[in-house]
């Protein structure tokens, strides 16, 4: 790889802060200033990285999209446990790694490596994550990674703040493999929460999100690694 390896760490955010970081990463990347960049824009950005990383508690490296390192992808990377649903044998089934390699299981069932450990660096390639410098970079690369390539569909909802649109487009691009359904309805109530909470409106409530029925369909974010997916470099070509 082309990227230089840095330890993982959780870099957590409060809601103030979040909102501050990503209204300023949309108002740079839309060329405006930071009071006119719509607020609904700010929320379904804020829910969809929510919904992702459990409230900002589970972000990596400045990694508010979880978007992965690929093989040409220059800058810092880390590794990271984590699971995909993949498909095997003709279906699809969930798949545990460590930065060392495949897991026969998860690790709270005492999943072992199934074959002879690779070195970190440079890891399992399913495990390497793009890392950043600060919250700032991180969620600038977000932001410039949802606008271009594949997901300009995506983008276009977003800025339309239509919460159900925008997460049916990342969907039919492979930005996540859980049920549509679910994430959506958990990014709807997010999105709603987070335009109460910047318009200050009083006693707002929290969304009524099921993480339980996400675990089940999740289960990697009983580790509080996020939401993950299966990314590559040349989707951005796409």
């Amino acid at each position: 790889m082309k990227a230089v390896y840095t330890d993982p760490i959780k870099t957590p955010l409060t809601f103030e802060q979040a909102e501050h970081v990503m209204r300023w990463a949309l108002s740079t990347h839309l060329g405006k200033s930071e009071r006119d960049v719509p607020d609904e824009v700010v929320a379904l950005a804020l829910a969809k990285t929510a919904l992702e990383t459990g409230r900002w508690t589970a972000i990596w490296n400045d990694n508010w999209g979880n978007i992965k390192a690929g093989d040409r992808y220059e800058g810092m990377f880390t590794c990271i446990v984590l699971n995909e649903v993949l498909r095997r044998g003709g279906k699809d089934v969930v798949v545990w790694f460590a930065p060392e390699g495949e897991l026969s299981a998860a690790p709270s069932k005492g999943g072992k490596l199934i074959a002879p450990p690779i070195p970190v660096p440079a890891g399992h390639p399913q495990t390497r994550m793009r890392a950043f410098a600060n919250e700032f970079d991180g969620a600038d690369s977000y932001v410039e990674f949802v606008a271009n390539g594949r997901y300009k569909a995506a983008w276009t909802a977003l800025l339309r703040g239509e919460p159900v649109q925008y997460v049916h487009e990342l969907r039919l691009k492979g930005y996540f493999t859980a049920d549509e359904a679910t994430y959506a309805k958990g990014v709807e109530a997010l999105f709603r929460e987070m335009l109460s909470r910047i318009r200050k409106l009083p006693d707002v409530p929290e969304a009524d999100v099921d993480w339980t029925l996400l675990r089940a369909q999740l289960p990697h974010l009983d580790f509080d690694w996020g939401i993950y997916r299966d990314e590559r470099d040349a989707d951005l070509a796409g």
